[in-house]
């Protein structure tokens, strides 16, 4: 097809392998055609696009009016749509185009467009339907979902030079400035309500009925994809060769699904043709990169202090300031800010913490459920209040923890939401304190049961759905007791809804409940106040309860020795993570092993994770809540750039893998994506399944962390399970199970912390890894690798950490513990 029409899309970089593969497919059929990306984020060094089978323009570059503000007010998909008219119209003005064509990033074409190019020789708009038929069943998406989102899908969009193209993008962006959003209530959803206007209000708009376009899980019902008789490599619907499919609400990782926004398929119900199509897309975006390019983080995504921008924020900047009056730059966190403003006292006469914020009073005033939690208004209940926020406010709200800081909670306490000031000792002293003591199950310490009869078994409480170290440890005790038939009951407690979760335990038939006298709590010692809280006083009376804790420094925090009186007994997984606590604790402290099995599926190879099948890979991997500073990432790149020198090619050279999440949240993200580009370097920034991470592990050639300090370091033991050889500091957990004839101890010195960060208190000791001993220790690893050191990795780990061995320390524990601790009347 000659005189192919251009065609654009819109991203942020995280699509980046959708875009691709939208250019592929479109130049493909049209190798003369023209494809423009704009890209709603910033580059960052991520990549080059000059490398790009496509235009890049970056929206700031639009010349839309306060951009700064413009583009924090919109949520990332409400931005993407929000900037069309403005992009759309700027190809029209900067380029030689008589027609252009708007397709989502995740729509790939199998034909050439040339009945759309007729249609528009004569008209200057084309649209699509979401649906030709009815939908007569009860499914989702209904005729009245359609209804609400729109008419028309705009994930396609063709207009020319045969309409009043000035008119239409003036009306367009107008709407579009402060009104693209998804808001159901007041009949928006981002740019497709306001574009069912259009037929109406501009001349030759064309309403393209044909079933072979913009095909999609909201008309697969009618449109059943076959395979063409006469040409295998043709797929067509109602006999006509498919020209497009968008692939909306499609996860790589659950093709079952269809698209996360339907019920009304899975994708067995599909053709087989249609099943094809969904595989080869998945493909597509693997071979594009989609593992490496889906954890890109948004440049519009967080403040300037780094904190995430929440969707309420960006609804009530649109609410209060939506040209940038009052505040230019909405992104910036100094004094006079709108983020001052957010967590600024509502009430001008408090002066002192804890304070209600003028965020938690706009939230009150927005959410009819917190208002009917305390229907008597702000004046008579601000303790209540901003203990509620306290307490449920950051899942229910998504809200970062700084904004619970005003309001009683402490950040240096974890991630998980805390009543810091219920915990507060001079707060519980007072008269308030107390009854907000008794109302979340603070108000005193329980006693050990005294019970006359009991039935022997134990109570598992936890983060036992989360996909996080201190969950996993949790769920491997509960596998280990299942093992050996020891009675048991589980509690799950709720937290972060941002991780990803892990129902293994489901398997297990183990009732939930807190039917025995004995607790095991697999609670940090920082978390314990909210926990006690969350489950209440009923949890914990005429219960023995045992804390099942980590540490990573010598001395446990003076602000938590409050927490052993919470407790009846403490549990570590090792000597060092109990040090501190043995040194002040009254009550028995005992060091219990963790079960180390992990699972690994071979679907997740090295093609799963975008890395290379031919290189030597060593893999770094650390949570950057957990603290940069502590996992000491930084050293390990320096080390490896010691060992295999800068950046180069040649199949070769050795390459560093750092898996991380949250590294957005750490103020060295900077200089770690600064410093990994400067070597042979790959970094993999979200969230993975715990099978994922084993996977990831298993993939690699070895493993490495100069981290400073431990309470165990579980990816270690994990690598010397799998035989991988594993370099790490000889320092802190770790050296439980780690020496010089199963693993590769890295010299080092014991400095003092010389600033606090988070609970890691300044003046106390860490360690500083020797990375010049690293960089010969990995060089020897890809020269040299010693077979017998690494089979006596895997023989140990399985022999001190096996299910066995866990689940005889427990049971032998708690057995003494039924003998002699719980003492009957």
């Amino acid at each position: 097809m000659t005189n192919a029409p251009a065609i654009c899309t819109i991203i942020s970089k995280n699509y980046l392998a959708h875009a691709r593969t939208l250019t592929q497919s479109y130049l493909a059929q049209h190798p003369d055609g023209r494809v423009f990306v704009c890209l709603v984020d910033q580059i960052d060094g991520y990549y080059d696009p000059a490398n790009e089978p496509f235009e890049t323009v970056l929206s700031d570059q639009l010349g839309i009016p306060n951009w700064t503000t413009f583009s924090f007010k919109y949520s990332i998909m409400e931005l993407n749509t929000a900037v069309k008219p403005y992009f759309m119209e700027y190809l029209f003005q900067n380029y030689d185009l008589d027609r252009l064509i708007y397709f989502d990033p995740d729509i790939v074409l199998y034909q050439p467009l040339a009945e759309l190019n007729a249609l528009l020789d004569q008209y200057g708009m084309v649209l699509t339907p979401h649906i030709l038929k009815p939908l007569n069943d009860d499914r989702t998406p209904s005729e009245l979902d359609l209804m609400q989102a729109g008419i028309y899908n705009l994930g396609f969009l063709a207009v020319s030079q045969r309409t009043h193209l000035q008119a239409l993008f003036r009306w367009w962006k107008a709407r579009l400035y402060n009104q693209c959003r998804v808001d159901f209530a007041n009949a928006m959803f981002v740019d497709q309500r306001w574009m069912d206007l259009a037929p109406a209000m501009f001349p030759k708009v064309y309403i393209w009925r044909t079933p072979a376009a913009n095909i999609a899980y909201w008309n697969f019902l009618h449109r059943r994809v076959e395979q063409s008789q006469n040409d295998s490599q043709t797929f067509v619907v109602d006999g006509l060769p498919v020209l497009f499919v968008h692939y909306s609400g499609f996860n790589v990782d659950q093709l079952e699904k269809v698209s996360k926004h339907q019920n009304r398929f899975v994708l067995s119900d599909l053709s087989a043709a249609q099943q094809s199509l969904m595989h080869d897309y998945r493909q597509r975006l693997l071979d594009n990169g989609f593992r490496v390019v889906s954890g890109w983080p948004y440049a519009y995504g967080q403040f300037g202090n780094r904190v995430p921008i929440s969707d309420m924020a960006r609804t009530w900047l649109l609410e209060l300031d939506p040209d940038g009056r009052r505040w230019a730059d909405p992104y910036n966190a100094d004094t006079g800010s709108f983020f001052d403003f957010l967590n600024a006292p509502h009430f001008a006469e408090d002066t002192e913490r804890p304070y209600l914020t003028n965020l938690a009073v706009h939230l009150y005033n927005a959410a009819p459920d917190v208002r009917a939690y305390l229907p008597t208004g702000l004046t008579t209940h601000q303790r209540d209040l901003m203990a509620w926020f306290c307490a449920y406010g950051k899942d229910r709200f998504k809200l970062d923890d700084v904004f619970l800081e005003p309001m009683g909670f402490n950040s240096a306490w974890g991630h998980s939401p805390l009543l810091g000031k219920l915990v507060s000792s001079g707060l519980r002293a007072a008269n308030a304190g107390r009854q907000l003591g008794r109302q979340f199950g603070l108000a005193a310490v329980d006693k050990p049961y005294t019970a006359t009869t009991y039935t022997r078994g134990v109570n598992v409480l936890g983060y036992l759905y989360m996909e996080t170290g201190v969950g996993e440890v949790a769920r491997s005790t509960l596998r280990s007791l299942a093992m050996i038939g020891y009675p048991a009951r589980f509690k799950n407690i709720d937290a972060d809804g941002g991780r990803t979760q892990d129902r293994s335990i489901d398997e297990l038939g183990i009732p939930e409940g807190l039917d025995f006298p004995v607790n095991l709590m697999f609670v940090n010692a920082d978390q314990t106040p909210v926990v006690r809280a969350a489950l209440g006083a009923a949890a914990f009376e005429q219960h023995y309860t045992i804390g099942y804790w980590a540490w990573e420094l010598p001395k446990f925090p003076t602000m938590w020795h409050d927490r052993l009186s919470m407790v009846d007994e403490v549990w570590g997984n090792s000597k060092f993570c109990l040090s501190g606590i043995a040194e002040i604790a009254s009550i028995p402290v005992k060091v219990m092993p963790i079960q180390i099995e992990p699972e690994i599926d071979a679907r997740f190879d090295r093609a799963h994770f975008g890395l290379p099948a031919n290189r030597f890979l060593f893999l770094s991997a650390f949570d950057a809540l957990s603290f940069t500073q502590r996992k000491n990432p930084q050293a390990v790149i320096r080390a490896f750039k010691k060992a295999f020198g800068g950046r180069r090619s040649g199949s070769e050279q050795p390459l560093l893998v750092v898996k991380v999440t949250n590294l957005n949240r750490s103020p060295e993200e900077q200089s770690i994506r600064e410093m990994l580009a400067e070597v042979n370097g790959i970094i993999i920034d979200r969230y993975f399944s715990r099978v994922e991470v084993n996977s990831l592990i298993n993939s690699c050639d070895a493993y490495v962390t100069l981290h400073r300090s431990e309470g165990f370091g579980l990816t270690l033991a994990e690598a010397m399970y799998m035989g991988k050889p594993t370099i790490g500091t000889d320092f802190s957990g770790n050296t439980d199970f780690m020496n010089a004839q199963n693993s590769y101890p890295i010299r080092y010195k014991l400095i003092p912390i010389e600033q606090t960060v988070g609970p890691y208190e300044a003046g106390q000791l860490w360690a500083d890894a020797d990375e010049d001993h690293a960089a010969a220790i990995m060089q020897q690893v890809v020269n040299t690798p010693d077979a017998e050191l690494c089979r006596r990795a895997a023989a140990d780990i399985r022999r001190m950490y096996s299910r066995d061995a866990v689940a005889q320390a427990t049971q032998s524990r708690l057995d003494w513990i039924y003998a002699n601790a719980l003492k009957r009347n």
